[in-house]
């Protein structure tokens, strides 16, 4: 399996240099880092300009299978942050030909998830909006910005997913693992605590104590992601296994925090 790495909204292929070293270093796989349309040397088409959302969605599905067939290879690793996340899930929704190329993937803190986001994302949304988010994000091109609002509706109460993924995500049945850290401000651990108890038997839920959005300036939380992309590249009855042994503390973790983390009046909801 070659690995590929897909960055977020504030960044670019860059931020996966340290975590590609260490994945070649250990397993001696190849390790594919892009720039989304739009971001670090991408280019944004000015064609996704004149489309719908619907459109796009298709136009990068097809840009992501193309990739990956001229790679050369039809078993892939792929792993998505943030809004890389949210590409990702677009690449493994029905109807995408990328799907036949992934054998497993993770999703770390993904955006679009669920259909409401948070604070801090409704924060970033009104700065792009504003067309002031590249003071705090100079990794966008002009048009990268374009590209993520065109999934967004913000208001004064909030921002949503015009497009959430969590239905898609349910019937895809190649095994994913999704990371997320206990004080993310961003996908925080609420709705990782909600995927993980209506998740799917391919699902893997992973909370990593004080983990944060940013995996650049986490270290342990890249550590655990090289971790567990290490068992993904495993034979799959020891993938398996691995999990397994892997589950109950993970379920000690997660409980832990829910009780310390999450407000009571959540807790009676879930």
């Amino acid at each position: 399996h070659d690995i590929i790495l897909i960055h977020g909204a504030y960044s670019v292929s860059q931020m996966w240099r340290s975590t590609a070293i260490d994945l070649v270093q250990s397993t001696k796989t190849t390790v594919h880092a892009i720039d989304i349309p739009g971001f670090g040397l991408s280019e944004y088409p000015p064609e996704l300009l004149n489309l719908t959302t619907e459109e796009i969605v298709t136009e990068l599905q097809e840009v992501m299978y193309k990739y990956m067939k001229r790679l050369g290879s039809s078993r892939f690793v792929v792993t998505g942050h943030s809004f890389g996340g949210f590409i990702l899930m677009l690449m493994l929704a029905q109807g995408s030909k990328c799907k036949n190329f992934i054998k497993r993937c993770m999703l770390i803190a993904p955006a679009g998830l669920f259909p409401v986001g948070s604070r801090w994302a409704h924060l970033h949304a009104i700065l792009f909006r504003m067309k002031m988010i590249s003071l705090i994000a100079p990794s966008l091109q002009n048009q990268g910005e374009n590209l993520i609002m065109r999934f967004f509706k913000t208001d004064l109460r909030g921002s949503y997913w015009l497009k959430p993924m969590f239905s898609d995500l349910l019937q895809v049945n190649i095994p994913c693992t999704i990371i997320s850290g206990s004080v993310d401000h961003v996908f925080n651990v609420e709705q990782a605590l909600l995927a993980k108890t209506i998740s799917c038997k391919a699902w893997k839920v992973i909370i990593v104590p004080l983990g944060t959005h940013y995996i650049t300036s986490c270290r342990h939380l890249e550590q655990r992601i090289v971790k567990e992309l290490q068992y993904m590249l495993l034979k799959p009855h020891k993938y398996r296994k691995m999990q397994k042994e892997q589950f109950n503390t993970v379920k000690a973790i997660s409980t832990e925090l829910q009780n310390i983390i999450l407000p009571q009046q959540y807790i009676s909801s879930m």
